[in-house]
């Protein structure tokens, strides 16, 4: 990493020693009051640059060494529902900051029912940038506002929460998590409490490669049981192979 940072600021330190070399002859001209001020002056010339030249070298370094602004640690979803009628989905995630600075995240989610849900967070300030309130099937756009911006190398967590009226039933029992980039694990309960005692059917748990010519085609990679118990579904995928949506789905 060091030699890579060096090699962006070698061009400024070539510069620097050339310019203190002609100066040290040039400061023989003056008495040594006079040239001990030039050299205070010109050393903090000089280092202003440095660490300039060193801030904008550690800046193209983490772009170039990083494919986005933070590296995904783990994701933790929860569906949860009692009674069928209100369903809340909520998720947190832990990322490592992979840019200089880091104030928010966006994400986007998918609702399928005919009543456009409401959308919070716990930890951050929420600010809605595409609301499909008129086409609730659609996929709408949040941001998450950190309260204090996080720097290269830290961890932050996000958090949001879909709350909907699904008292049509509508909406397709399902989760799913579009992959793109490599993560450690995810992690989803299904929480579904108005399931009877003994009810023991599985959920199913499948992918598809993430493709924007030709719409999704499921392949079934597992099965989950129901924990007759907690009534929920557990599902953990770890270190999940990017470049696909994953999904889980039960019957209602």
């Amino acid at each position: 990493m060091f030699r890579k940072i060096y090699t962006l600021i070698e061009k400024h330190l070539l510069v620097i020693s050339s310019v203190a070399s002609i100066l040290s002859i040039v400061l023989l001209c003056f008495d040594n009051l006079q040239a001990s001020l030039i050299s205070v002056v010109c050393l903090c010339i000089a280092l202003a640059v440095i660490v300039v030249a060193l801030l904008k070298a550690i800046f193209k370094y983490t772009e170039q060494t990083n494919n986005g602004e933070y590296r995904r640690i783990a994701t933790f979803i929860e569906y949860k529902t009692t009674n069928q009628d209100i369903i809340e989905f909520q998720t947190y995630r832990i990322i490592q900051v992979k840019t200089p600075i880091l104030k928010s995240l966006d994400f986007s989610y998918h609702w399928t029912g005919d009543q456009y849900p409401e959308v919070t967070s716990d930890l951050q300030k929420l600010e809605l940038i595409t609301n499909n309130a008129e086409k609730p099937r659609g996929y709408s756009k949040a941001r998450l506002s950190l309260s204090q911006p996080k720097i290269y190398n830290e961890t932050a967590v996000f958090h949001h929460k879909v709350t909907a009226n699904d008292s049509n039933h509508l909406s397709e029992t399902k989760v799913e998590i579009k992959v793109e980039d490599p993560v450690d694990l995810i992690r989803v309960n299904i929480s579904l409490g108005y399931k009877p005692d003994g009810y023991n059917e599985t959920a199913r748990v499948e992918r598809s490669a993430i493709r924007h010519d030709a719409p999704p085609s499921y392949q079934q990679i597992g099965l989950l049981t129901f924990d007759q118990t907690l009534k929920e579904y557990v599902c953990t995928l770890k270190y999940p192979e990017p470049g696909y949506f994953y999904r889980i789905s039960w019957n209602r």
